[in-house]
């Protein structure tokens, strides 16, 4: 989760924050992003498997995380409202 926070993904530090209430919000809501992300990353690993081939090192071609946040990426930019609800279903409390 700190690699994805920093340089792999949300790249926190080039915000230069200092104010420590600035800072814990910021957490917040990167970590709300961060299971958003995930949350995605899961949803496609079932609906393309494809994308999550091994490689000749041993390891997947893409990441969960980055598969996540590159398709909510696509939902922001393209405003895909179906993908939209059923990665965040999950935060209703009903």
């Amino acid at each position: 989760m700190f690699k994805n926070f920093k340089t792999n993904g949300f790249n926190m530090e080039d915000t230069h924050i200092t104010n420590l209430d600035r800072l814990e919000t910021l957490f917040g809501l990167l970590t709300l992003g961060y299971i958003c992300a995930i949350n995605a990353g899961k949803i496609l690993m079932r609906e393309k498997p494809e994308l999550f081939k091994i490689s000749s090192n041993g390891r997947p071609k893409l990441s969960i995380f980055r598969a996540g946040i590159d398709d909510l990426m696509n939902i922001l930019l393209n405003g895909v409202v179906k993908r939209f609800n059923l990665i965040f279903k999950f935060l209703s409390c009903a």
